[in-house]
């Protein structure tokens, strides 16, 4: 809970065409400065759409591949509400080591498919995680 929400404020003043007394000013400044500090604390959180992405993102979907691959390598402070990626500032910082695809040799379908392919210089190749 927030210490502004602990926070009670003196009863006002009754008396008409006055201002506020000096502890009521008080307690709104105390108030005021809660409810700053508790803000100024916020994460910073961004998405895919084009006014939320990071500063140093290139594309939409640079991001939305930057994040796919953060969930898969288990980053904390990336997840999904909805439709929407969502990444803290810390999360976006962290480097994602990508995996990269290796080049297997193809099982060939027959052995004149095979021949023919050795004969005319081709490589069959299957891509593997």
């Amino acid at each position: 809970m927030s210490r502004a929400r602990q926070l009670q404020a003196t009863p006002s003043s009754n008396v008409i065409g006055r201002g506020p007394t000096a502890e009521d000013a008080f307690d709104a400044f105390v108030t005021l400065v809660a409810f700053c500090a508790d803000h100024r604390a916020a994460a910073t959180v961004y998405d895919q759409r084009s006014g939320h992405l990071p500063l140093d993102a290139k594309s939409p979907d640079a991001y939305k591949r930057w994040h796919r691959a953060a969930r898969s390598a288990g980053i904390p402070g990336v997840w999904t509400r909805g439709k929407l990626l969502l990444a803290t500032a810390d999360a976006w910082a962290t480097p994602v080591r990508r995996q990269r695809l290796t080049a297997l040799p193809a099982r060939p379908t027959s052995s004149e498919e095979s021949a023919l392919d050795a004969a005319l210089g081709i490589r069959a190749v299957r891509r593997s995680k």
